[in-house]
């Protein structure tokens, strides 16, 4: 399976996050766990941050059954977290998810 285009880039689960696919992402991510610390744009975006820019909380959910311990506090280039960008964007229930599971 090729998944990388830019050096360290995985683009099959953003190809689906873009589409709004999000069943294609969690597939890819159910089998390619060791996937999930790998960035998915050249911004250094998680699939945390692309499941935060969903606007609903199931993506984020799913992530978080995906990855026993996540790497939600991995800030992007901006030295975002998706915890910042939940706030930023005004998605309340995101950042409750995300708090629950112990994001800082």
């Amino acid at each position: 399976m090729d998944m990388m285009s830019a050096p360290g880039v995985v683009t099959e689960p953003y190809r689906a996050a873009l589409e709004g696919d999000w069943e294609a992402m969690k597939r890819f991510y159910e089998g390619n766990r060791e996937a999930e610390a790998c960035p998915l744009t050249v911004t250094n975006d998680t699939p945390f941050h692309i499941a935060v820019y969903s606007g609903t909380k199931s993506p984020v959910r799913e992530l978080l059954q995906i990855f026993p311990n996540p790497p939600f506090d991995r800030p992007d280039d901006y030295r975002n977290i998706p915890l910042h960008e939940a706030g930023a964007i005004g998605y309340v229930e995101a950042a409750r998810v995300l708090l629950a599971r112990g994001s800082q």
